[in-house]
């Protein structure tokens, strides 16, 4: 296939925009196209992007380029203006890790942006050929990557396309972050997109939203962090929005088996948080936890690892069946007491291994003495220092059992007491439904699981963890629903039921992708009732003012 088959609405080589002489394209992407040029005034190749967004725009044979249609026009312009904005803004960097932006212009109806043209091997054509690379290599890659982008972030922009294979090395030594096509303005007046950037594995969730109101730093950051892990382990970190149905990206200290050191590892993982509000707001905050200074904070309330009903219903049971032995705790018993109070343990800044089961002591030590509050600031600072999720919540759960049982300790039983109850049958029922609910929501089969739960609650209404489990599920099934059925109805409604849900922004992207094909239908339809149901979905719409128009007798 030729060049020319290849990008049809691509200007032919040899085309002359001012000075600059076209030779060849180099990529097409959603909003533009780049070229490989000849800048004869300083003998050198340069990169030229064009603005050319393909869902809006044609090329007419002349080279010049127009709105599609009426409605698209305002989107195009829109667009038109904010490249220039951009293109203005981004020739104010100067900065050896930032691709250089020589200068702007318009012409053929649009507008071009003249880069330096890098020659050198992206980061992709490295990992392709190396696979991984070494700790000392990525952080003398990475740091001058930071100061680029920190210039980039005080200026209000983002680059938000950040993968190998937008960083080329103009040397060995020194990488460069180039293509700022998708870069975005954080202001309020850009609270609406074109279209939303993504690139699976590298880009936020936030990246699928609709309205863009939750960009910032920490969406780079994002991608930084997932380049780092696939250098780090050859493995592209799973897509932001299969972890909202089920978060199984494994920290990258696990999968690189510990080839690198813990602030390497634990600034990744930070940087890897599915919510955007766990992540490092800014490269100064999270260059302290890379260079060993402090470590990541706990994340919020809202975004602790649930565990599932089972799980905790049996942690409930076990820490009982303990506390009415009177020897309280999971663990083994403690070392003889030698007379002085414990002290708290040091501060340390890197967690380890050992840390961890020194604090995990320290509370097994506190809630024995019934320092229940004490108990649980430690537990939280073995937390932010990697304890495992579900043991997190074992312990906190055994805790909070201890603090809530203030009836007196029961006498010293025989040890036959603590034997294993046979379970009368409609326990056992439960039980079994429970496993069998866990093996089906882990299969993702939601509706499936969601019956299992209700049938649970009709054998014990008073389980808590199934009525909590029903209420997710039915947020699942509903999102299920409308995501295999392409539904816009399905989207629009469960943003109305389920407003908290993590997936609100997924259903949003769901719907701006269908726009055009539901307003295509509204227009077949071409009755009152179908405009007024298109405002009510799309109030802001691409095609919000015909439909009004069209509403007010204008059609």
């Amino acid at each position: 296939m030729s060049e020319t088959d290849a990008y049809r609405d691509a200007l032919p080589p040899g085309t002359r925009l001012r000075e600059f002489e076209l030779l060849e394209v180099l990529g097409r992407g959603g909003f533009g196209i780049t070229y490989r040029g000849w800048y004869p005034n300083l003998g050198v190749n340069v990169a030229i992007k064009e603005y050319m967004p393909s869902e809006f725009a044609v090329r007419e044979p002349n080279g010049d380029v127009y709105p599609k249609t009426r409605q698209s026009e305002e989107w195009y312009r829109w667009g038109l203006d904010k490249f220039l904005e951009e293109a203005k803004t981004l020739l104010r960097f100067n900065h050896p890790s930032i691709v250089r932006v020589l200068q702007y212009f318009e012409g053929h109806g649009t507008a071009y942006m003249v880069m330096e043209y890098l020659e050198g091997q992206t980061l992709f054509a490295v990992l392709h050929e190396q696979k991984t690379l070494s700790e000392a290599r990525l952080r003398a890659m990475i740091e001058p990557i930071l100061d680029g982008l920190d210039q980039v972030h005080a200026t209000g922009y983002l680059h938000r396309d950040i993968k190998p294979g937008n960083i080329v090395f103009r040397d060995e030594n020194t990488p460069v972050l180039i293509d700022f096509g998708a870069a975005y303005a954080l202001t309020a007046e850009h609270s609406r997109t074109v279209a939303a950037f993504e690139m699976p594995g590298f880009s936020p969730i936030e990246q699928y939203s609709v309205s863009g109101q939750n960009y910032g730093p920490w969406t780079d950051l994002y991608a930084v962090g997932a380049v780092l892990y696939r250098a780090m382990t050859e493995l592209v970190p799973v897509g932001a929005l299969t972890r909202i149905e089920r978060d199984e990206l494994a920290p990258v200290g696990g999968v690189a088996k510990r080839k690198y050191s813990k602030q390497l590892t634990g600034a990744v993982d930070w940087a890897l948080k599915l919510r955007a509000a766990d992540r490092p707001q800014s490269i100064a905050q999270w260059r302290r936890v890379l260079e060993g200074r402090s470590r990541p904070p706990r994340p919020g309330a809202g975004s602790t690892a649930r565990v599932s009903g089972k799980l905790l219903a049996m942690v409930v049971m076990a820490a009982t069946l303990v506390v009415a032995a009177g020897a309280w705790w999971m663990f083994e018993p403690p070392a003889p007491d030698s007379g002085a109070d414990p002290s708290p343990d040091p501060v340390v800044e890197t967690p380890d291994d050992d840390s961890i089961d020194r604090k995990i002591a320290r509370v097994r030590d506190l809630v024995r003495a019934g320092e229940i509050a004490e108990a649980r600031r430690v537990l939280e600072e073995a937390r932010d220092f990697g304890l495992d999720s579900e043991l997190y919540e074992a312990f906190s759960a055994a805790i909070d059992e201890a603090d809530n049982d203030a009836a007196p300790a029961p006498d010293p039983q025989p040890p036959e007491v603590l034997a294993p109850v046979r379970p009368e049958p409609e326990e056992a029922d439960v039980a079994q439904l429970l496993s069998e609910c866990d093996s089906l929501k882990s299969e993702r089969r939601w509706e499936e699981a969601l019956e299992c739960v209700r049938r649970v609650m009709a054998l014990d209404e008073d389980n808590a963890a199934a009525r909590e489990e029903e209420r997710t599920l039915e947020m699942l099934a509903a999102f299920s629903r409308a995501h295999v059925a392409r539904s816009v109805e399905g989207y629009y409604q469960f943003i109305k039921d389920y407003p908290w849900s993590d997936f609100v922004d997924a259903a949003g992207e769901g719907l701006k992708e269908l726009e055009f094909s539901y307003w295509e239908d509204v227009m077949a339809t071409d009755t009152p009732e179908s405009y007024r149901r298109y405002l009510e979905i799309y109030p802001a719409g691409r095609y919000a003012n015909e439909a009004e128009r069209r509403l007010s007798g204008g059609g």
